[in-house]
């Protein structure tokens, strides 16, 4: 896999509980070539710091753009969804948004393992997270803030 740069990339998305549209700004590099199999990474921050928009970026989700998706030089607004996902993620790999995020301590928990399991079986695990508890999980933890990596 490749690495996939976000350049003063903005981000346009209806918001379905306000019926707004949120605008988000990403100038950041996510070395997916990086990602490698079998491990599992958490993305953490704190609520509106990007990481679901990052989450469903890197899926190929978001086709309402102000910048570019680049992989290599391929731009992810010229290629199809079917296209990315073949050559750029695995979409095998589980990818999780706060998955623990409205759970008590003990399903959380349980929840955590069967991800633990999950992985031990070979699926790559990418989970986003507010949890520094879930975060420990992971064998990389990858911090955002205002659309930046502040630390991986």
């Amino acid at each position: 896999k490749k690495g996939v740069d976000f350049p003063k990339l903005e981000c346009y998305y209806k918001q379905a509980v306000t019926e707004t549209t949120a605008k988000f700004k990403f100038d950041i590099t996510v070395e997916i070539k990086n990602f490698e199999k079998n491990k599992k990474y958490a993305i953490v921050g704190s609520s509106g710091r990007g990481k679901t928009t990052l989450l469903r970026l890197i899926l190929g989700l978001y086709k309402d753009i102000q910048g570019n998706i680049l992989a290599n030089t391929e731009n992810l607004k010229n290629i199809s969804l079917t296209e990315w996902r073949e050559h750029y993620i695995t979409v095998k790999n589980n990818l999780a948004d706060e998955p623990t995020g409205n759970l008590d301590s003990t399903n959380g928990l349980e929840v955590m393992t069967l991800l633990q399991q999950l992985n031990k079986q070979g699926t790559t695990i990418i989970m986003v997270t507010h949890s520094e508890r879930d975060a420990g999980y992971a064998n990389r933890v990858i911090y955002l803030l205002d659309g930046r990596i502040i630390s991986k």
